[in-house]
C-alpha cells in the first residue's frame, strides 16, 4: 500500500479500509487507525508540523491522548509537480527522492 493511497482513504473517512480484515474486533481496528494517524503525522509536508520522536513515543504509549488530524503529506505536492512536468512536452528528467548517508568512523 502506498502512502498516497493511505492519505486518500484517511481523508475520505475510509481509514478502516487500511486495516487487515482479520482484525475484526473494534479495539484492534481502533489501535491500527491510531498507528495510521501517527504515521501520517510523521510525513506531513512541514517539518514544524511533524511530531518529535518523543512526541511519537508519547502518542504510542498513551491510550487517552487525542491525536491531531494530520495535514497534507509532502509527497502529495511532489506527485502533482511531477504530473505537471510530465504533462509538459519538454519535461526534464528529475528525481523527487533525496538521501543522506552518514558513515560512522572510530577515532
Amino acid at each position: 500500500m502506498h502512502a498516497y493511497h493511505a492519505w486518500e482513504l484517511w481523508t475520505s473517512d475510509r481509514g478502516s479500509d487500511l486495516v487487515d480484515p482479520l482484525l475484526n474486533d473494534v479495539s484492534s481496528i481502533h489501535v491500527a487507525l491510531k498507528y495510521v494517524n501517527i504515521g501520517l503525522l510523521c510525513v506531513q509536508e512541514s517539518a514544524a508540523d511533524k511530531p518529535t520522536m518523543s512526541d511519537v513515543v508519547a502518542m504510542l504509549s498513551n491510550e487517552s491522548t487525542a491525536l491531531p488530524y494530520p495535514k497534507q503529506p509532502a509527497f502529495l505536492n511532489m506527485k502533482s509537480v511531477m504530473k505537471a512536468k510530465t504533462d509538459n512536452s519538454r519535461a526534464e528528467i528529475c528525481s523527487v527522492s533525496d538521501a543522506t548517508v552518514s558513515t560512522m568512523e572510530g577515532r
